[in-house]
């Protein structure tokens, strides 16, 4: 019973220091994580939207140069739809040009050759006006289509649709995550010894405190009165 304030003393700070520790881990790992993932996936849209746009002016002058008849339509389009395709970091996983009647005119899957006009890929392909990055249509948070209307000197020659896929993005905010959770735990551990180290600081004094107290006894508050009043 003689340490029993103390110690609940102790239990109190090492659970005050839990939760504190806790609660401001869980804040910390919260807005760390986001953070670092708007920046990976912040980069990687922003480095595929430069391939679009890139892409996109090297059709539109292949187009031109077809149309005014500096070049012979020979595969151009589909070498470097090849290329795109074959280049692991550019993440590419479709490439389709239409032309302005939403005929396809090139693409790296043949199916694109038979889409119906109902098509909602197609449809809102032909109605972007500018370049759009948007959501794919079957709702995955990890792939995308940049649409990019194919024109110059406001004469319009079709829309190119580029399908990305964030996988690789995906998978590097997932490692992330572990490592920072790994490294929150083993903070937690740390911070958590040493919150009992100073709880068993703090509650030294004040079990000296009660181990006096206990000594202390009836006996030993009495004491000899001697009067030297005559009265």
């Amino acid at each position: 019973m003689r340490n029993l304030f103390s110690l609940k003393l102790e239990a109190k700070f090492f659970l005050f220091s839990a939760v504190v520790i806790l609660i401001g881990s869980t804040i910390a790992d919260f807005l760390i994580l986001r953070a670092t993932s708007e920046r990976i996936l912040n980069e990687a849209r922003r480095r595929e939207k430069l391939l679009a746009e890139a892409t996109a002016v090297s059709f539109t002058n292949t187009l031109l140069y077809q149309e005014v008849g500096l070049v012979e339509e020979g595969g151009l389009m589909e070498n470097q739809i090849a290329d795109l395709l074959r280049n692991e970091e550019a993440e590419v996983r479709d490439v389709v040009v239409f032309n302005n009647e939403g005929q396809t005119i090139a693409a790296n899957n043949y199916t694109w050759y038979h889409i119906g006009k109902d098509n909602p890929q197609l449809r809102r392909a032909m109605a972007a006006r500018e370049f759009m990055m948007v959501q794919d249509l079957a709702g995955k948070p990890q792939e995308f289509d940049a649409i990019v209307p194919l024109h110059i000197a406001g004469k319009r020659f079709g829309v190119l649709i580029m399908h990305f896929s964030l996988k690789r993005e995906y998978a590097d905010i997932a490692r992330f995550r572990n490592h920072l959770l790994l490294l929150t735990l083993l903070g937690m551990a740390g911070f958590l010894i040493l919150a009992v180290l100073i709880g068993k600081a703090l509650a030294r004094p004040i079990k000296r405190l009660v181990a006096e107290m206990g000594t202390v006894s009836e006996e030993n508050l009495s004491s000899s009165l001697v009067s030297k009043r005559r009265d």
